[in-house]
């Protein structure tokens, strides 16, 4: 950050010095001046200039304390704005996942389901959001995945979004939210789909391991 206050100084001494050499001219060049009134005006002036000097300073100091106080109270303010929107937000997610047919399933939980809907299927439409909802779901009831939604979602390897990045940086839409809920509630479109990918080669795992059930725009589903 600049230095307002040693800039003014700098500035201000160096017209004092220009302002000195003028004075010394002009002194030398006129004779009537006598060396005493000489001296006395100069000192004087260089009074003056320094009083000047320091109003300066002083100017500069209360501006700089202005600015901070400005900056301390927008930053308070915008600490408070978050606050009551992570409040809002955190009051509308608990009511959310309370209305769910699965009593382990958390805030955090719902959260997550609705980022990974989101990032997996936010150009699938609504069928194909709500079937990665299912297959979320239906892991979470099987024995052979973690028991809750947030470690079947960052089980290593599963979910791509978790490891691109992609997980972390998307906007929830109002619809992807009321279709988590709606799947939470049972709602199940699935045929038990475990795994869902797209296109894949005919020797990759999905079509060697597992036994395809169904494909819904760019992804297929498997079990």
């Amino acid at each position: 950050m600049i230095n307002y206050k040693n800039c003014v100084i700098i500035s201000v001494a160096a017209i004092l010095v220009s302002f000195i050499a003028i004075s010394t001219n002009n002194v030398n060049a006129n004779t009537n001046v006598t060396t005493d009134n000489y001296t006395n005006n100069e000192f004087y002036e260089e009074v003056n200039i320094e009083a000047n000097i320091r109003n300066i300073i002083q100017n500069v100091e209360s501006t700089e304390n202005t600015t901070t106080e400005d900056t301390d109270k927008n930053e308070t303010t915008k600490k408070k704005t978050i606050k009551k929107t992570t409040e809002k937000n955190t009051e509308e997610t608990q009511e959310a996942y309370q209305n769910t047919i699965y009593p382990n399933v958390t805030g955090i939980d719902f959260d997550n389901l609705c980022k990974i809907i989101e990032a997996e299927a936010a150009n699938q439409g609504e069928t194909g959001k709500m079937l990665v909802a299912n297959v979320v779901i239906n892991r979470m009831k099987s024995s052979e995945f973690p028991n809750t939604i947030t470690k079947i979602i960052f089980e290593q390897g599963q979910f791509q979004p978790t490891w691109d990045g992609s997980f972390y940086s998307v906007n929830v839409s109002d619809e992807t939210v009321e279709i988590a809920k709606r799947a939470l509630l049972g709602e199940d479109h699935s045929n038990g789909a475990l795994y869902f990918a797209c296109e894949t080669s005919s020797a990759s795992y999905f079509n060697t391991k597992l036994t395809f059930l169904y494909k819904h725009k760019a992804h297929y589903f498997y079990k």
